[in-house]
């Protein structure tokens, strides 16, 4: 489900041009591109691990051991990940709640979506709210993966649009002239969120997007129906908008019975 692009050099610019923090350090790749980041959890056994790492600008990025230098990535097989404190409750985080037959997504995308409009980009004030689904598209301007994706998505959507459903373009690029750049650059033709309202829309709504690109299809209500590799969505996309076959409900986990044992 999970598919990263290590260490792009834009990546590596923005990692090194955000100011220092004691909890950051410097971590190599096999190719020595070097980034500061922070080791936020290690997963996997002994000589196949994966850390997930946080950079400066918030974001996290999982990285192999066998994509780190030969030093690095013992040093990733025998480390211990800073505890991180728990957060101060926050009711700006908890997950929001449609009210009066509204989407709980319209209050964060209201006045933060622009869209291109032939050669220019343009704020949009009224736009038409999604029957079904809301289709977020997470990807960015330096992400080769996502330049080679996107031109499918374009195809489906504008082969497929209707009022069923929206993309919303929501970038993992550090300036709103690089997604710009990139929008007009593909002639990407859905709504896209503005950089700066990106981390609190991902946090409000609990997206753990941890590599890009990827897809995240909601319903209104904000349940996800699925998500994940965008390459791997389109299939789901087919499914409930070209041949408009029902969601089909995630299988809630077996319940223990009275002695324990799983019924």
């Amino acid at each position: 489900m999970k598919y990263h692009t290590l260490f792009p050099s834009a990546l590596l610019l923005i990692a090194l041009a955000m100011p220092a923090a004691a909890a950051f350090e410097t971590w190599t790749n096999k190719t020595g591109l070097k980034a500061e980041l922070e080791l936020v959890s290690v997963t996997g056994s002994a000589g196949e691990k994966t850390g997930t790492f946080r950079m400066k600008n918030g974001k996290t990025v999982q990285i192999k051991a066998a994509d780190l230098s030969p030093a690095d990535a013992e040093r990733l097989d025998t480390a211990t990940p800073a505890a991180t404190p728990a957060p101060a409750s926050d009711k700006s985080a908890e997950t929001p709640v449609a009210e009066g037959g509204k989407s709980v997504f319209d209050s964060y995308l209201d006045g933060s979506l622009s869209k291109l409009n032939g050669k220019k980009v343009e704020r949009l004030k009224d736009w038409s709210r999604p029957a079904k689904y809301y289709v977020f598209y997470f990807s960015a301007s330096w992400c080769g993966p996502c330049h080679k994706f996107t031109p499918n998505l374009i195809e489906f959507y504008n082969k497929n649009k209707n009022a069923d459903f929206e993309i919303f373009l929501t970038s993992h690029d550090s300036d709103d002239k690089d997604l710009e750049k990139y929008v007009k650059e593909l002639n990407q033709p859905w709504p896209f969120l503005k950089v700066s309202k990106t981390a609190k829309f991902e946090k409000a709504f609990k997206f753990d997007v941890t590599s890009i690109p990827t897809i995240m299809i909601c319903d209104p209500q904000g349940t996800v129906i699925d998500g994940g590799n965008a390459g791997l969505m389109m299939g789901t996309l087919d499914k409930l908008i070209v041949r408009k076959e029902a969601p089909t409900p995630k299988a809630p986990a077996d319940e223990p019975s009275k002695d324990g044992k799983k019924k």
